[in-house]
């Protein structure tokens, strides 16, 4: 985004021309996302990278079968883990689905005045009238 003014076709008409506006407020934006300057009573950001610990092999790799898999100890430490987790899971739905079971039945009774109205609408479809008379008029002599 640039500062200056552009030259133009239009540059001496009144009315054109403008003026950048910031997106936010000086004192809003952080201090790290601004132009390397600090203003006064601000301070660097004194913060540094976390580094995660991977464990890595020799080669600098990580291992390829995971810790949680190493071992009986783990396995089942895992498997239990897992297990926990989808139990909490089953006995919360298992609570709730009464409640789903209302509603889906509610929107259902909904749905079915839906599909009522969507029938109702299509069978009596008011802009066919020009297309056929209706009621049918009976033939005449000159009609034959």
């Amino acid at each position: 985004m640039s500062t200056e003014p552009t030259e133009g076709p239009d540059e001496g008409a009144e009315g054109v021309g403008g003026q950048v506006v910031p997106l936010r407020p000086a004192e809003t934006v952080p201090p790290e996302t601004r132009s390397g300057e600090t203003g006064p009573g601000e301070t660097e950001p004194t913060h540094e990278p976390i580094a995660v610990g991977y464990q890595h092999t020799d080669a600098g790799r990580r291992p390829i079968v995971p810790d949680r898999w190493r071992g009986r100890e783990n396995v089942k430490r895992t498997v239990a883990s897992a297990g926990e987790r989808h139990w909490y899971t089953a006995r919360y739905h298992g609570l709730r689905s009464p409640m789903y079971l209302a509603c889906a039945a509610a929107w259902a009774v909904v749905g079915v005045f839906r599909l009522i109205g969507y029938q109702i609408h299509w069978w009596w479809w008011l802009e066919s009238h020009h297309l056929a008379p209706w009621p049918r008029r009976p033939a005449t002599a000159a009609s034959s």
